[in-house]
């Protein structure tokens, strides 16, 4: 009848030194297929853009009173807004699709649609902010050039769109502050026509009316006008929406697979599971001979 030895410490540690050649053997194998394994992967290259967004370009000198507040006003929005909007227009589909057919990766990706090309390609481009601020936008391509070149097409359909975006909101913003001053200004001219007639007629509750209605368009004019010159200023900066720290360039080093990596880990897990077996492998024949020894009788 096959009897359950009590497992020690001391014993585990006797047992896979007996068995060590055994490890070693699994471990050479393993390490082998692995490195076979690794081999037969295909090579991808990374090629990355960094860009320091216009928030953290000297943006508080464009800040003329009123601070964040009226950038808000004016519907400009900092940080993270600017940063998630590089992000809607690299992930938008107008641009995917435009990089997918420039660079025709419905062949490249051997697939049957642009739109397939576009959401494959989609996967391939890695999105991060630095701790510092920076955006930073990466392609994966299994050719080293076409990674650069697809980064370099991406750079500026951001520029063109976030540029473009953003005159046009400035732009909107500006005009819309110039109409409010152009009303403010001709109700302030009837106000005055009518003071001077009403001078003349001595009418002095009128008067006193239209002098209390100068005072409140005077104020609202005081406080949109330093509006307006933000408003001028920030059409201007839309220019410049960014500042490129690193363009993209070829990589010369592949970026994965990694296959020291792979060897390593399929290597360990090899050692472990051998261990294991050769530890538990008694334990397991004595359980299934004491089994067998029951039914039999």
């Amino acid at each position: 009848m096959g009897e359950i030895t009590q497992v020690t410490t001391t014993s585990i540690i006797l047992t896979l030194w007996r068995e060590r050649k055994k490890i070693i053997a699994n471990f050479i194998i393993a390490s082998i297929l692995a490195a076979g394994f690794s081999l037969m992967l295909p090579e991808w290259y990374r090629s990355s853009v960094t860009l320091l967004p216009a928030s953290a370009i000297g943006g508080d000198l464009f800040v003329l009173g009123g601070g964040g507040g009226a950038l808000n006003f004016l519907g400009f929005s900092q940080g993270n807004d600017e940063l998630n909007k590089y992000i809607s227009i690299l992930n938008s589909r107008q641009v995917l699709e435009s990089v997918a057919r420039e660079f025709d990766l419905k062949t490249v990706y051997d697939l049957k649609s642009v739109v397939g090309a576009a959401h494959k390609l989609s996967k391939n481009i890695d999105i991060n902010i630095s701790e510092e601020g920076a955006f930073i936008f990466s392609v994966l391509d299994r050719d080293s050039v076409r990674a650069r070149d697809i980064a370099l097409t991406l750079l500026q359909q951001l520029g063109d769109i976030s540029s473009g975006a953003s005159s046009q909101a400035g732009h909107r913003n500006r005009h819309f502050i110039q109409a409010r001053i152009d009303s403010v200004e001709a109700e302030l001219l009837i106000i005055e026509q009518k003071l001077y007639e009403l001078n003349a007629k001595y009418s002095a509750l009128e008067y006193s009316r239209l002098e209390r209605r100068a005072a409140i368009l005077g104020a609202i004019l005081q406080a949109i006008y330093p509006q307006y010159e933000q408003a001028s200023l920030q059409e201007s900066r839309d220019e410049a929406l960014y500042h490129v720290l690193d363009y993209p360039h070829i990589p010369r080093a592949k970026y994965k697979p990694k296959r020291s990596l792979i060897v390593l880990s399929v290597a360990f897990f090899s050692v472990l599971v051998t261990c294991l077996w050769i530890i538990i492998k008694p334990q397991w024949l004595a359980m299934v001979a004491r089994e067998a020894d029951y039914q039999a009788g």
